[in-house]
């Protein structure tokens, strides 16, 4: 943060300062060249800074941003990771299901359970079991996604 600050002051500074070089030229036959020059000038500071920044400023800079982040914002941003992570793994279901049983299934809810920082799937409920048996429907999960889960139907049969 700090380089993007000095960098940031720097370009302020000499922009001023090009600016007065201007406004006291003292004649015109002189104006292209100095533009020229106060151009060349500002585009050598404006860009410098990249040539400053190393990798591991820039890694130094995003970890201190994380640092900084308020405790609730990292909770929202994990359920909202965690939320995309369960409607995925939802959409992949169903088509697994499509694809090995031909009918169409919605899952109405994943259950997750997190141990030892992993996190696994627990339980899959389903709208509706369309009379199938919920071992049979947990045996193609099992089988296509590697997952070992309950099954069940949301309206409790």
């Amino acid at each position: 943060m700090a380089v993007i600050r000095q960098w940031v002051l720097a370009l302020g500074g000499a922009g001023l300062l090009c600016a007065v070089a201007q406004c006291l030229m003292p004649s015109k036959a002189m104006e292209k060249q100095l533009r020229l020059v106060l151009s060349l000038v500002l585009l050598c500071l404006f860009f410098g800074v990249f040539g400053k920044v190393s990798a591991q400023q820039m890694q130094d800079f995003s970890m201190e941003e994380q640092q900084a982040m308020p405790q609730e914002q990292q909770q929202v941003t994990q359920q909202g990771v965690l939320l995309l992570t369960r409607l995925e793994l939802a959409r992949l279901i169903e088509q697994t299901l499509l694809e090995q049983t031909g009918s169409s299934f919605t899952v109405s809810a994943i259950g997750l359970s997190q141990q030892d920082g992993e996190v696994t799937v627990q339980e899959v409920a389903l709208a509706s079991l369309q009379g199938r048996d919920p071992q049979e429907i947990a045996d193609i999960l099992s089988r296509q996604l590697d997952l070992s889960v309950t099954v069940s139907e949301v309206n409790g049969q």
